[in-house]
């Protein structure tokens, strides 16, 4: 919720709400959950109403674009860090308006992630269509929440005409096998926090997402190795990846969302949107896949 941040894969963060309902394994550790407990005990976790966050909040974002049009840059914008923006217990209000938001922030690349990947691609539907500076990204924290969610995240990105694909396999908690269906972005890293220990991640999870990355000419984040602190013990991997570089690559991203022109007047607000939306992403950067 702020204009800087330390979530590497990232440069700003945003939060249209706070409050979330755990559903997977990697929600046992939340940093949400515990950063809202201890600075926004109005906002609760489970079957409770959602707290919409402030209108001077609201107002970072479209700050963010000004600098970003005024310096030619195209900055990634994490929506949500507190919430899920897929969570069907947030108005549908808050969410249209939300979309809106994006919309009139054409030079900031949003990044939606969520762990509802089915509920976020309905809501866009029914929002009228995903603004064409979004991409969309699932949480898979093991084999099994992948197989589940992987072809559902390919085929919303598709049809909804996504930037790009990405995933946050955050805290990685089992050994993934990848195939053809993998998000165009992998972002992996190990538990943060007291229970780090208990869930170590070793090298050998994430050397197979690496190379898989490498092979497929996708983009393949390290954010941290466990630790109780997440800058504790680094995110190099084997020294080198390729070619002497840390393993910290998101140019695949990049040269997705460099392929758009943001042009402001290209989309309008729920309501009068287009019948047909241009194109967002170059074939050729598709082709790879």
């Amino acid at each position: 919720m702020a204009e800087t941040t330390n979530i590497g894969w990232c440069d700003a963060t945003f939060n249209p709400w706070i409050g979330c309902t755990e559903v997977s394994d990697a929600c046992g550790p939340c940093y949400a959950r515990e950063w809202a407990a201890r600075y926004y005990p109005a906002a609760k976790w489970g079957d409770f109403p959602r707290i919409r966050t402030s209108e001077g909040v609201w107002k970072m974002p479209r700050r963010l674009n000004a600098t970003a049009e005024k310096e030619g840059t195209r900055p990634f914008l994490f929506c949500a860090s507190l919430s899920d923006i897929g969570d069907n217990q947030a108005p549908m209000e808050w969410f249209i308006d939300t979309m809106n938001l994006a919309r009139e922030t054409p030079n900031v690349v949003w990044l939606l992630l969520t762990k509802r990947i089915a509920m976020l691609a309905k809501r866009a539907k029914e929002a009228g269509g995903l603004p064409s500076n979004c991409a969309i990204g699932s949480t898979f924290a093991n084999q099994e929440e992948y197989d589940r969610d992987r072809i559902k995240l390919r085929t919303a990105r598709d049809e909804l005409g996504a930037l790009f694909s990405f995933c946050s396999i955050e805290p990685q908690l089992g050994y993934i096998i990848p195939d053809k269906n993998a998000p165009d972005w992998l972002i992996v890293g190990g538990m943060s926090g007291p229970q780090w220990r208990e869930h170590d991640l070793p090298a050998d999870w994430v050397r197979p997402l690496r190379d898989f990355a490498v092979s497929t000419k996708r983009s393949f984040y390290l954010k941290q190795w466990s630790a109780l602190r997440p800058k504790g013990r680094g995110c190099e991997l084997d020294g080198r990846w390729p070619d002497g570089a840390i393993v910290r690559d998101r140019s695949f991203a990049v040269r997705l969302a460099a392929a758009t022109s943001p042009i402001a007047t290209s989309e309008s607000p729920v309501g009068s949107l287009p019948s047909t939306r241009r194109s967002i992403c170059m074939p050729s950067a598709r082709a790879a896949l």
